[in-house]
Formats: C-alpha cells, structure tokens, sequence
C-alpha cells in the first residue's frame, strides 16, 4: 500500500523536466526584475528578494515569463506549508546537527559537471530526533545557501543518497504519504536548483522500485541523470572530477561535518 500511494502521488504531477541550456553568467537587467515583480504582483518590492529572482531567471536561462512561474510556485508552496521564505539556521539547527545531510564543496571543472554535492546519509536517519519535515527543511536550506553562488546556479548540484546500513523497517516507518507529498512540492518546479546528477548507493528494493515507478514522470535527460550503484567506486570516478569527496564516498578528502555545522552556526551569530 505504501509504495502504492507514492505512484498515485507521482501521478498528480506533470512529467519532470529540466532545459539543459548552458547559461553563461548574463548580466540580469533590472528590467526584468521589475517584470517578474510586476508578473507576480509584487511591484513594491514585497516577499522575494531580488538575489532569489535572479536564481528563477538563470535556472530559467534568462526566460522572465518561465522565472515568474518558478517564483510563483516557491511561493505558494512556501505559504502552504507555512515555512519562510529564506530560511535561517536557526528553523533546521537539530536536522543539521544530525549527519543526514552533508553538503560537499565542488572543484574547478567543465560547466557541464555539477558545482556541489549534496549528500543524504540515510542511515542517519532517525525521526525520534527530527521530523521528516525538518529534514526536508534542511534540504531547502542547504540548497538556499549553495545557490548563492554564480557557479552552483549555472553548474548545478549533484545529488547522492548513501543507503548503505539504512535501516529499511524504521525507514518506511517514517516516511508518510503527507512526506512524500511535501517532498514533492518542495523541489518538482518550485526552486531554482539544477540537478545535475542523483546517484542511489546501495538502494534497497523499494527504492529501486519507487525509482522505477517514477522514471514515468520524468523527461529522457532526467532519466539519464539518475544512477544506481552497490559500489562506491563508481561514485568517485563520475563526481570524483568535479567534487571533494571524502574517503567514505571513495574520495581523498578529510571531511568533518561537525566543523562545517559550526561554521553555518557561527555565519548566523555575525548576520544577527
């Protein structure tokens, strides 16, 4: 029944897209801001930064109509779910402290290969220690602030969830319908964030089989991003050009998420 619901929330939404176009760092007019505003009904200057709609228009290479879209979703998904529209350290301090996420640093390399990774350790999770919607938040979060960057908004993000010694049972416990619905909303056209690549290491079955079932939804080049693997190796030789990945992902870095939780921390206290 579970996996069941998950097809029949696949099925609500249009098949997934994403326009390969390179951009190539365009200066974006002010004209066009104040379009996407005009678009949105925000003519003042209320909700959205400007910093965010340049991301809609770069995702969008530079289309405003296309960018209102993508702000006009961010929105309503935003308001619906009652989360703000930038969000802080603060609003996903416990989810970070956890380990499930890390958000691993790019490398100088091709446009064509993603500027950072973000990683799910899906052993590490735990709902006795956070909700599923706060580990969604902090995905939001993390991808809020990598998307800061010129380099991450045109290269765009690699995606990689590590299911080696996830605990099956506690995992489909977890994850509810009302999850996977919001898990959904919160990425599918509503953020400006290109997925570049999504490796699956060590998928147990239901995935698989929830990846196969939502390959009917997306478009050929998305299909083709996706990737499944038992061996880590075959990880560091495709994000291993363009990521610092650490040794536990078949890299050479140290990574310490402990210190990189402390230096979001420490950003937060200087902003205040």
């Amino acid at each position: 029944m579970w996996a069941e619901n998950v097809v029949g929330i696949l099925s609500e939404h249009p098949q997934i897209n994403e326009d390969d176009e390179k951009v190539k760092g365009r200066v974006v007019d002010e004209d066009a801001l104040l379009e996407i505003r005009r678009l949105l009904g925000q003519e003042k200057g209320l909700a959205l930064s400007d910093s965010f709609l340049r991301k809609c228009l770069v995702y969008q290479n530079g289309c405003v109509q296309r960018a209102s879209g993508t702000a006009e979703r961010f929105i309503a998904f935003r308001r619906a779910e009652r989360w703000p529209f930038r969000l802080m350290v603060w609003d996903v301090d416990v989810a970070l402290r956890t380990g499930l996420h890390w958000l691993l640093p790019g490398v100088a390399a091709s446009d064509a290969l993603p500027a950072v990774c973000l990683v799910f350790n899906m052993a590490a999770l735990d709902p006795s220690r956070c909700s599923i919607q706060q580990y969604q938040k902090l995905t939001l979060f993390l991808m809020e602030c990598a998307t800061d960057a010129l380099a991450v908004q045109q290269r765009g993000v690699a995606l990689l969830a590590d299911f080696r010694e996830l605990n099956v049972g506690r995992f489909r416990r977890a994850l509810g319908v009302e999850d996977i619905k919001r898990g959904l909303r919160c990425w599918v056209g509503s953020f400006p964030c290109r997925v570049r690549r999504i490796w699956l290491l060590g998928a147990p079955t239901v995935v698989r089989w929830l990846i196969a079932a939502v390959s009917n939804f997306l478009s050929a080049k998305v299909r083709q991003r996706i990737r499944m693997t038992e061996n880590v190796k075959d990880v560091a030789e495709d994000l291993g050009l363009c990521i610092n990945l650490p040794t536990s992902l078949g890299g050479e870095s140290h990574f310490d998420w402990d210190a990189e939780v402390q230096k979001y921390l420490t950003a937060s206290k200087v902003s205040l």
